[in-house]
């Protein structure tokens, strides 16, 4: 196996933390490039910190870089931070393309979201070769997008690149941020369950997909939409509470609730400043009923992405740990 030199932004997130162990496992030498001091000091591995936005902060500190790995990104269904939104998912992506451009940088894999896939001919459908117009239901999705089409700029420009369209990720992590919250909140029992239904994935195959990538045993500048199983809301949130043996959700939130919800949410936002939870974006995410088709992308990685439900037991004996590490 050729050893690569590969930067990974996003490195101290959920999904950068785990491309980052993978890739020194298999003794690729990882530049991790952080917003966060990043004190984790190992063999092979070159901590920076820097914002994507000021190119100057990295650029004179990085040595020869044979892949670029982007899962640098920002979440959010909160109104105010839209131009967050767009400065970190959009114009950050855009300087990184200019940098692999300029560096002839050999490839460049961005980690973008299944719900830029979504289009006018159905929208109720996500899939990888679905026709028609880009549909955004939120500026989040909006700002992913706008991602890849710099990406798409620098392939048009000479760069070869790869662009994945996760669904939402489950895995074991910090449970007090992204996804992985929804472990916390179980664990302490739900009430209210969303009606719609949500495309799950697990971390591990993210990182096996940009590993193939980086070892050449996957070559595609295709969309790669990777989506294991779709759940109902309350499917998870059940399962999640059996493995907790904490209270099930028993009532569905419906559209009169939600936007009570909602409203009671803009109140707490606009007295203590803390960002939106559940906003009108927020709403229309929990609410549909969406269906994944990626045949086509599963034939392409070659491989059968994980259950979801065996791995849900296995990462909620995980969090368990943490609750019984806080009751001795």
């Amino acid at each position: 196996m050729e050893i690569k030199t590969i930067l990974v932004t996003g490195a101290s997130g959920f999904l950068g933390s785990y491309i980052v162990e993978a890739l020194l496992a298999q003794g690729h030498k990882v530049i991790a490039l952080s917003r966060k001091q990043n004190t984790n000091s190992r063999v092979n591995l070159l901590n920076i910190q820097a914002d994507l936005n000021d190119p100057s902060s990295f650029e004179s500190q990085l040595p020869t870089v044979n892949y670029i790995i982007h899962a640098a990104g920002k979440v959010s269904y909160d109104p105010k931070q839209s131009e967050e939104l767009y400065r970190v998912n959009q114009k950050a992506t855009s300087h990184l393309i200019n940098f692999a451009l300029d560096r002839s940088i050999e490839k460049f894999i961005y980690i973008s979201s299944a719900s830029t896939l979504r289009r006018s001919s159905k929208e109720d459908m996500i899939s990888e070769n679905v026709q028609g117009s880009p549909i955004f239901y939120s500026n989040y999705s909006r700002s992913k997008y706008l991602g890849e089409m710099e990406v798409r700029r620098g392939e048009a420009e000479g760069l070869s690149v790869s662009i994945l369209n996760p669904s939402l990720i489950i895995g074991y992590g910090d449970w007090n941020k992204g996804s992985c919250n929804i472990f916390k909140k179980a664990a302490f029992g739900m009430k209210y369950y969303p009606s719609g239904n949500v495309g799950l994935v697990m971390v591990d195959d993210i990182v096996k997909v940009c590993l193939k990538i980086i070892n050449k045993e996957l070559v595609s500048n295709e969309n790669i939409l990777l989506n294991s199983e779709t759940w109902s809301y309350k499917n998870l949130f059940e399962n999640l509470c059996l493995n907790f043996s904490s209270q099930l959700p028993s009532i569905q939130i419906g559209k009169r609730m939600s936007y009570i919800a909602s409203f009671l949410d803009y109140l707490k936002s606009t007295v203590d400043g803390s960002e939106r939870l559940i906003s009108k974006e927020t709403i229309k995410q929990i609410s549909q009923k969406i269906k994944y088709q990626s045949t086509y992308s599963n034939e392409l990685i070659q491989f059968e992405l994980k259950k979801i439900l065996p791995e849900l037991s296995v990462l909620c004996n995980r969090y368990k740990l943490i609750l019984e590490s806080k009751n001795h």
